[in-house]
């Protein structure tokens, strides 16, 4: 009798995926279970049942990595001669009485029609009539059936394969690397994308076998190379340690991968990346990845955006809340945290602080930089009609205006200064040499 394990995925594959692992035999051990689909239910009445399938992709080194692992010796060299391929007491005698076989639809066309010769676009596995020597990546060809697939086989090998070492008692599960797998393309042309479809069954005589994965006739949507489909593959987020199941790792509300590519990239792993109180989804509102001030966003990299000596929370959230983008919310010439002065985002005049929000604190006429400028209290009207008197005479005095070697000043009172006595006078002089002339 001659049994056949198959597994059946509609790939829809993007790249890449995680960072290199090293092969012991023990598909639990080398594989992630993120990285992992499993049947739990040892269905089967003859000891061959498929119990694990992995994936697992090097981005750096371009190779996919596969284990495949049983609930029983499928692979194991159970009798210990050395050859799990021998011997009346193994069980298995792959390429013989059972052959493994990866189905792969690169593009996804079977998603919306059969899985079959026209939607499938390469096979991985071995031929039924050679053994693990022949491990590769072969075309589908025109005889190819979905639940035969060893008709399909001999065709060209496109990439390489490299297995860990034969399977044996103390390494029962069979595992393996696909190389160069980014240069596999679907039958159409097209590049490989994300989404997985997938079938796991065994099949005897070319008819379905008892143990199926995850029943018979369905599928399963599994993202092989970004497990949680957030934007960045699953190998840069265990090299950098960021979930790989979770879209949202530190749970700010932006993606992982957004929060890395964005064009203001911040830290997937810290919810506050700038430390100012505010969670970075909370400063980027649209979970964009960048900072869009025309829409009120602060800078999540930065805790004082604005610079005005106010972290950007305190400023959103406090309880007299200024612009965080802006450094003098109210145009008194004072900057937010010189009138804030204890930074906590309340006004407190017994503080003798300033109200960020209003140019003039205590609305006596003057504002508060003018105030503060010429030793006045802002929080005291009182003194506002002297303040504006003095101030009013300082500027006169000392405000110059005009261009060239003429100026032309006004003082407080409203007479000319000594600017139009000189103009006066270089206008006469003018007259003069023209007279003479």
């Amino acid at each position: 009798m001659r049994l056949y394990i198959f597994i059946f995925l509609g790939f829809f594959l993007s790249l890449p995926a995680q960072a290199s692992i090293l092969f012991t035999g023990s598909v639990d051990d080398d594989f992630e279970s993120y990285s992992c689909l499993t049947d739990d239910q040892d269905a089967t009445s003859n000891g061959l049942d498929l119990r694990k399938v992995c994936f697992f992709y090097d981005g750096y080194l371009d190779e996919l990595y596969v284990g495949v692992a049983a609930h029983s010796f499928i692979f194991g060299d159970v009798d210990g001669d050395g050859n799990p391929d021998s011997g009346t007491s193994d069980t298995a005698e792959l390429g013989t009485n059972e052959t493994l076989v990866i189905s792969l639809d690169l593009n996804g066309d079977s998603r919306d029609s059969a899985f079959d010769v026209n939607t499938v676009d390469v096979l991985i596995g071995v031929s039924p009539t050679t053994d693990y020597n022949s491990l590769g990546v072969f075309n589908v060809i025109n005889s190819y059936l979905a639940v035969i697939p060893y008709t399909g086989f001999g065709g060209t090998e496109l990439v390489n394969t490299v297995i860990s070492g034969s399977p044996s008692v103390n390494n029962p599960d069979l595992e393996f690397t696909i190389q160069n797998f980014s240069t596999i393309t679907a039958n159409d042309g097209s590049a490989i994308v994300n989404t997985v479809e997938l079938m796991v069954f065994t099949d005897a005589f070319g008819g379905p076998g008892e143990d199926f994965l995850p029943s018979f006739n369905e599928s399963i949507s599994f993202n092989i190379f970004d497990s949680d489909a957030d934007g960045l593959y699953d190998y840069l987020e265990v090299e950098q340690g960021s979930d790989p199941t979770s879209d949202d790792s530190d749970g700010d509300g932006i993606t992982d991968g957004t929060e890395i590519y964005g064009d203001n990239p911040t830290d997937p792993n810290n919810e506050d990346t700038d430390g100012d109180g505010c969670t970075d989804g909370f400063e980027d509102s649209n979970f964009d990845g960048s900072w869009d001030v025309d829409l009120g966003e602060t800078d999540p990299n930065d805790p004082d955006s604005d610079d005005d000596g106010l972290d950007d929370c305190t400023e959103l959230t406090g309880t007299n809340p200024t612009d965080p983008n802006n450094s003098d919310t109210d145009g008194d010439l004072l900057i937010d945290g010189d009138e804030d002065t204890n930074g906590n985002g309340r006004h407190e005049a017994g503080l003798d602080e300033t109200d960020p929000n209003k140019r003039d604190t205590d609305s006596g006429g003057v504002n508060d930089g003018d105030e503060r400028t010429y030793g006045y209290d802002p929080n005291d009207p009182s003194d506002d009609q002297t303040a504006l008197n003095q101030i009013a005479s300082l500027r006169g005095q000392n405000q110059v205006q005009g261009s060239g070697f003429c100026s032309l000043v006004q003082n407080s009172q409203g007479t000319f200064s000594w600017g139009v006595i000189g103009l006066a006078l270089l206008s006469l002089l003018g007259l003069r040499r023209k007279i003479k002339a």
